[in-house]
């Protein structure tokens, strides 16, 4: 798979040298210096980690269940999607930082995950009652079940971390 990641930044290489060659003529390369940008960005996101030594947030999988079994305890519940490229790219960035993990496992943060792959009226009934509307998606919950924080869109590991140790404060 990573030798299809080093093709797709060749390619993107090899257009851009071209295009350079060719500079009197631009506008004829023009289409195949966008396809060749957009299949190397692909690429290199798809198949080069961005954070290599780190695994993912242990998620478990959402049910009204789980989180009355959490009840007690702070939460974070992430919306997200296969289909989704910030969904991708918040899971290899933020969701491999060590330190974030260390934080949430602390504070005795329970994960949970909401796949909207396929949405059905249960999973859609879900995302609306914590005031989503895009993906991805994170709340924070505190020990009652309230929600205290959300992000839309790719969130960094140090705001995250910060609305963390925001929230462990409030539970004194």
């Amino acid at each position: 798979m990573r030798q299809l990641g080093w093709l797709g930044l060749v390619l993107t290489a090899a257009t851009m040298l071209a295009m350079h060659v060719t500079a009197g003529s631009r506008k004829r390369f023009r289409p195949a210096f966008i396809v060749a940008i957009a299949m190397g960005a692909m690429s290199a996101i798809h198949y080069f980690p961005l954070n290599a030594g780190g695994q993912g947030i242990p998620w478990q999988v959402y049910s009204d269940t789980r989180l009355a079994d959490s009840a007690g305890q702070p939460r974070i519940v992430y919306f997200g999607a296969d289909w989704c490229i910030n969904c991708q790219a918040l899971e290899k960035t933020t969701f491999t930082d060590r330190d974030l993990q260390q934080g949430l496992a602390t504070m005795g943060f329970t994960p949970l995950k909401v796949d909207l792959t396929q949405i059905d009226d249960q999973r859609r009934g879900v995302f609306e009652r914590y005031g989503g509307y895009a993906i991805p998606y994170v709340v924070l919950l505190d020990r009652n079940g309230r929600l205290v924080e959300r992000f839309t869109g790719v969130v960094g590991a140090a705001q995250l971390k910060t609305q963390i140790q925001r929230l462990a404060q409030i539970r004194g």
